[in-house]
């Protein structure tokens, strides 16, 4: 294990922790978009280190880094889909809230241990991507709360249309 791949797993775990302690506190659903653009933007800069870092000899194809892109991000969609309907969600004043409960932390949870098994399966399949998998971690991240705060709006939207 390289230092750079040593960094990234410490950056992921970082992200996994800032997402969750995010998750428990009371929020209000509003289109800012900062932390999805930071989450995205690191897991890119690491994703161009781990790129930029290849050797000729890199058996590491174009086609295998696209292919785990893309399941790494059904997943993160796919757990969004499953965490909204654990979140509490309430207007007051004007001014749509949510809040994170302990289903939703253990969903969370469940959807980076699924991930964790989803880098080790890609992994197995092409040893070359171990470096990559854990970059992936800030882009998933930001992947799955991006689809998740979409789907809030609109169960939010719908909650003010019944009761208006």
């Amino acid at each position: 294990m390289n230092e750079t791949t040593i960094i990234t797993i410490c950056v992921s775990v970082a992200v996994m922790a800032f997402v969750l302690f995010r998750q428990l506190r009371t929020k209000p659903v509003k289109g800012k978009s900062t932390i999805l653009i930071v989450l995205a933007a690191l897991g890119i800069y690491q994703v161009v280190i781990f790129l930029s870092n290849l050797g000729e000899d890199s058996t590491v194809t174009f086609g295998a880094v696209a292919l785990m892109f893309a399941g790494s991000a059904a997943l993160a969609v796919i757990m969004a889909f499953l965490r909204v309907p654990s979140y509490k969600l309430w207007f007051e004043n004007g001014t749509a809230y949510r809040k994170g409960t302990a289903l939703s932390v253990c969903l969370w949870i469940v959807a980076y241990a699924l991930h964790a098994g989803y880098d080790k399966a890609v992994v197995l399949i092409d040893p070359g991507l171990e470096g990559i998998v854990h970059a992936v971690m800030p882009i998933y991240s930001a992947i799955s709360l991006g689809v998740q705060r979409v789907l809030l709006t609109k169960k939010l939207s719908e909650i003010g249309e019944k009761s208006a």
